[in-house]
């Protein structure tokens, strides 16, 4: 039976490498600098101490935490929580935020943040999507280019701080784990490197 890996059992591995493989030592060296290893304390699969998830009866009431000048990431592809981006439209215009930056691949929807609700959003593509393409085009929402694979570098950099992120999970199983579904690629980062994490449960959602 496969046992999951520890973070004890995987510092050990780490050790036995680094006294016997001399090569490897090096490899592994140049593999960290490029700082592609995440911090366990913000790994998905782990709690995060002393923090419990919180349920919420409406979208709006979920999306409350988030105040003018935040960054938050939207779950995109066939897992774009259109419900939870209405309600922080909506949550934008009843409180007046200003300067809500969305971070995004590509999502489908109606992208309501560059239409009706613009002046309260910056809205910023990594991917330019047909439903952010002419705002794209005109000028008042921003696009990245960035190679897919350099993402989860940049959601894990210090000085680039995702505020929320908001994302479509499965419902939890017997032990409480979601899962991601049909869209996990940047996702997983965008998660690990946010400071809240708003998920919206689809029961269809795999």
């Amino acid at each position: 039976m496969f046992k999951r890996p520890t973070y004890n059992m995987l510092n050990t591995l780490f050790r036995r490498s680094w006294r016997t493989a001399p090569q490897s030592q090096a490899s592994l060296i140049r593999h960290c600098r490029r700082e592609y290893i995440i911090d366990f304390k913000k790994e998905p699969f782990q709690a995060r101490p002393g923090r419990r998830p919180i349920e919420c009866d409406t979208p709006l009431e979920a999306v409350e935490c988030i105040r003018s000048n935040s960054r938050v990431f939207v779950h995109g592809m066939c897992a774009t929580p259109e419900l939870l981006i209405h309600a922080l439209c909506e949550h934008a215009q009843a409180n007046d935020l200003r300067n809500i930056e969305m971070v995004h691949l590509l999502t489908t929807g109606t992208a309501p943040q560059v239409l009706k609700y613009k002046k309260h959003f910056t809205d910023t593509s990594l991917f330019v999507s047909d439903n952010v393409r002419n705002a794209v085009d005109e000028g008042y929402a921003d696009y990245v280019p960035i190679f897919l694979s350099e993402i989860p570098l940049l959601f894990i950099k210090e000085d680039y701080v995702m505020d929320a992120a908001l994302i479509q999970v499965s419902p939890p199983d017997r032990s409480g784990y979601c899962s991601l579904g049909v869209s996990v690629d940047i996702a997983r980062a965008a998660i690990a490197g946010s400071n809240q994490v708003i998920g919206l449960i689809n029961r269809h959602m795999p």
